[in-house]
């Protein structure tokens, strides 16, 4: 197994996630919004060949409740996902658009 990287808005992982992961907390670089979380996603990757995970928690948080953002983000996320990505989405299954889930099957 390689890196495992936790990216999460906050510090409410801290003592839940394991101390072999990489825990980041997107508010300590000022990340918001589905660009600045891609960039921070693709230098993850570039900066480290070792990582084979990267975990999102809080995803509408990090970037916005706009759910065509959301895609557009997922679609980007999907031309690099030679890692396994697993992104959280507090929100009702039924209002989420059908795409993010055709999508999550690449990314997955």
């Amino acid at each position: 197994l390689g890196n495992v990287v936790c990216i999460e808005q906050g510090d409410t992982l801290t003592y839940s996630v394991t101390h072999k992961a990489r825990l980041i907390d997107a508010e300590d670089y000022g990340i918001s919004g589905y660009g600045e979380y891609f960039g921070m996603i693709s230098g993850i990757k570039a900066g480290n060949n070792d990582v084979t995970h990267i975990f999102g928690d809080a995803t509408l948080r990090i970037g916005t409740r706009n759910y065509d953002e959301l895609v557009a983000f997922l679609e980007r996320i999907s031309k690099i996902a030679d890692i396994e990505f697993l992104f959280t989405v507090s929100a009702d299954k039924e209002e989420l658009p059908k795409k993010i889930f055709d999508i999550a099957e690449v990314i997955a």
